[in-house]
Order: structure tokens, then C-alpha cells, then sequence
């Protein structure tokens, strides 16, 4: 079964990053099929306004657009031989460009979504001339609306292994989900399932009003129930997806530190490429605010999975 992933392009060096990591991760996502998506240059309104009544402005208008349409064929073809070299199929690479309409993000939601891509890929950040492409308004759109996974990819040196960070939630089985679909078809792949244990009441819903047990206690014990309930949804992912149990490691820590600050140590520090969160987490607190934005904001030197 085809991955399709639509490749967000510009001619930074932020943006080709991406390339290197796609050559990288296609080693463990199995017939993974790329899209090199180009949105071009807004026109100038005023030009547009006068092309429609005046035919010297419509044709320089024709000229500008051509241009445009040349220079992003042109790189993206560069950017296809590039992946050709890294020895990615070139009939698994298509190339797509685009007069910007709806405006930057919302030209790539729109095609990432209609076309049913399984997830986008943006650089961090980039520079395109003048212009600042990817981090910041881009990229932090992409996050917030998109429907389908967002890949953020940031570095120059990448690996296939793969972590999920979990909490039990209905938007953590998601990501998991998204991780075993990429990958399940490739026998030697694994990924890891990480999870901190709660220091806040609010990260899975408990009944405190029992007597006789502490607030620690109680807490622990919900965490407990909660897991124990989301681990049996995983493996019935699991087993929908015909895969070795074996490839699956459960990991759970104390949180020492800030749930993000831990998530991110361990995969720094134990080597991990790639870095799968839930955009939301359990009730109120533990995905939509601080532990998400923490990682997506900090996460360098690696690819974040952010799955909706």
C-alpha cells in the first residue's frame, strides 16, 4: 500500500534538510511516495487589477507568471534528482507547483487534505529571498489546522528510529496509529512507546472523593487504569496491522522533569530520529497547551510527528 507525504518546497537550505531526512526515513516507511509541492509567488494585486483592462499589463502579468512557473520547475526537478541520487525511485517522486491562491498554509491544507495525503512534510524554518517561508506562521499553521499529520523537520543528520510519546488519550492512540501504519509493512522496524507518569491530577480523569488513599496514590492508580486501557487499544492496533509484537517497546518514567522537557531528553539522549505527539491530550492540559508546543518549539535535530 502506497505512503503518499506531500513535500512543502522553497530553495532554502532549511527546506532541502527535508530531502536528506525523507532519504533517511524511506529506509523503514515502506513504498513511500513523495509529492514535491511548490506554492509560487504572490502576484502584485495591483497588476492582477490592471491585466484585466489593460493588455500590456496583462502581459507582463503573462510574463511574471511564466517565470514563476520556470523557476519552480526548475527547483523542484533539482530537488527530484536529489532524492534520485539518495536512491529514492524516481517514479515514486511526482512534482507539483502552484500560483499561491488561498494564501501559503492554507494552498498546502487544501491540496494535503483533497488529495487524501497521509501526512505533510515542512521544513522548520526557511528563507526565500527576502521572505520568511517556513517557522513561525507556517509552521505553527500547519500544527494548528491541518486534518493529516505534519511533519516538522529540522537538522542535518537523521535516523529511522522511533519513538511515540503516549498518555493514555484518545489523540495519543492516534499518533500511535499513525506511527504503526507508516511502518508496519517493513519487518525490522520498531518504534517505541514512551510515557511519563502524571504529576498532575488533571492528566486523566480520577475519582478523588474516595477516602483511605492519598492524592499520589489515587493518581498512580488512575494513571494505572488508564494505561492499562490504552495499551489494550494498541495492541488490537497492533494485530489489525499483522505486526510481531516484539517490535513494539513499552517504556514508562517518573517525570523528574516537565512532561516535554523529559520527552525530549529521552529522545536526544537515546538517539531517536523521530518523534511521534498527539496535537491534544487527555481533558484539558496535557497535548493542546504546554507539552506539545514545548516539543515543537525545542524539538531540534529531528523529525516531529504532530498527529491530529
Amino acid at each position: 500500500m502506497k505512503r503518499q507525504v506531500l513535500v512543502t518546497l522553497d530553495d532554502s537550505f532549511h527546506s532541502r534538510s527535508s530531502l536528506n531526512y525523507l532519504s533517511v526515513i524511506s529506509e523503514v516507511v515502506r513504498d513511500l511516495h513523495l509529492t514535491l509541492y511548490h506554492v509560487q509567488p504572490t502576484i502584485s494585486g495591483y497588476l492582477l487589477e490592471e491585466a484585466k483592462k489593460d493588455f500590456e499589463a496583462r502581459r507582463t502579468l503573462e510574463k511574471i507568471a511564466e517565470k514563476n512557473r520556470e523557476k519552480a520547475i526548475g527547483l523542484l526537478n533539482h530537488c527530484k534528482d536529489l532524492l534520485i541520487h539518495m536512491g529514492i525511485d524516481g517514479d515514486r517522486i511526482q512534482i507539483v507547483t502552484a500560483p499561491k491562491t488561498l494564501g501559503l498554509a492554507k494552498d498546502i491544507l487544501e491540496k494535503g487534505l483533497k488529495e487524501r495525503y497521509d501526512a505533510i512534510v515542512a521544513g522548520r524554518r526557511g528563507l526565500s529571498g527576502l521572505q520568511q517561508f517556513f517557522m513561525g506562521s507556517l509552521t505553527a499553521t500547519l500544527v494548528e489546522y491541518s486534518a493529516i499529520p505534519v511533519w516538522i523537520v529540522d537538522g542535518e543528520k537523521f535516523n529511522s528510529k522511533i519513538m511515540a510519546s503516549v498518555d493514555g488519550s484518545e489523540s495519543s492512540l492516534k499518533a500511535v496509529d499513525h506511527a504503526l501504519y507508516m511502518i508496519h509493512s517493513h519487518p525490522d522496524a520498531k518504534l517505541t512507546l514512551y510515557h511519563v507518569k502524571p504529576m498532575l491530577k488533571d492528566y486523566c480523569e480520577i475519582d478523588f472523593t474516595k477516602t483511605g488513599e492519598t492524592t499520589d496514590n489515587l493518581l498512580e492508580m488512575g494513571d494505572r487504569r488508564c494505561l492499562a486501557d490504552f495499551y489494550g487499544h494498541v495492541r488490537r492496533k497492533i494485530k489489525e496491522y499483522q505486526m510481531d509484537e516484539h517490535r513494539i517497546e513499552y517504556v514508562e518514567v517518573d517525570g523528574k522533569l516537565s512532561v516535554g522537557k523529559t520527552i525530549l531528553s529521552t529522545a536526544q539522549h537515546q538517539g531517536f530520529g523521530n518523534l511521534v505527539i498527539g496535537r491534544r491530550g487527555i481533558d484539558r492540559s496535557f497535548y493542546t497547551g504546554s507539552v506539545s508546543n514545548y516539543i515543537i518549539k525545542n524539538g531540534g535535530d529531528m523529525a516531529i510527528w504532530v498527529v491530529p
